[in-house]
């Protein structure tokens, strides 16, 4: 009985833990949108520079705290899966893949010991790893395909993020209508696939939660339908 009640304390911890997750990131999200809303709906208005500068800057500190609320949401839950999964064998990440996800690597010293040191990711190669990491722990959603030419007008709209915050020049401040155009573009590509896969990663993980909490089995494989 004692083991059982213990179980069920660290279990509800856990849940608590990513439920902590969960509202760090709808806050995160909210603060992040909201901004990004506001320079868009101002297009048109005075000082368009300053304005299409702000939409793209907002736009992608949007991508890059949703990506990273997202590991710490998928850090939590592979913590539950591992003790509350399903009958069937949970998904495994591979000591390298969960050390990303926690955000460190393990440098070796001479004597065979390790230290953690924190793992510093460009954005494209999170948001790969990020995505990546959600298929492996849903098998019901999709992996995101990153190819093809809209996946391209992306990383080149990152591009132009990068001049804007790291300039080199004047003119790398300068955002034409061929640039605006392109980052339009990147934008529409991150809402059909990366926004459409995070909402089925949201769905999948809700419906498993209930069903955690409620003491109900679930497969994790067809959480999603």
């Amino acid at each position: 009985m004692a083991n059982t009640v213990e179980d069920g304390k660290r279990k509800f911890g856990l849940l608590g833990n990513l439920r902590v997750a969960m509202n760090r990131r709808d806050a995160i999200c909210e603060v992040i949108e909201s901004d990004y809303d506001a320079a868009r709906l101002g297009q048109g208005q005075e000082n368009q520079g300053y304005k299409r500068r702000t939409e793209i800057r907002t736009f992608f500190a949007a991508v890059e705290a949703k990506t990273f609320a997202e590991k710490q949401l998928a850090l939590r839950w592979y913590e539950l899966m591992q003790e509350y999964g399903p009958p069937m064998p949970p998904p495994h990440l591979s000591d390298k893949d969960l050390a990303t996800l926690k955000g460190v690597h393990h440098l070796k010293k001479k004597k065979g010991t390790a230290e953690p040191l924190p793992i510093q990711m460009r954005m494209l190669a999170n948001l790969k790893f990020t995505c990546r990491t959600c298929a492996n722990l849903w098998d019901s959603v999709s992996e995101v395909v990153f190819e093809g030419e809209e996946w391209k007008a992306f990383k080149r709209a990152v591009g132009i993020r990068n001049d804007l915050t790291h300039p080199s020049s004047v003119e790398a401040l300068h955002v034409d209508d061929g640039k605006f155009a392109k980052f339009q573009r990147a934008v529409t590509w991150y809402q059909e696939n990366i926004s459409r896969f995070f909402a089925d990663v949201i769905r999948a993980r809700n419906k498993f939660t209930v069903a955690l909490r409620d003491d109900k089995p679930l497969d994790y494989t067809t959480s999603n339908t």
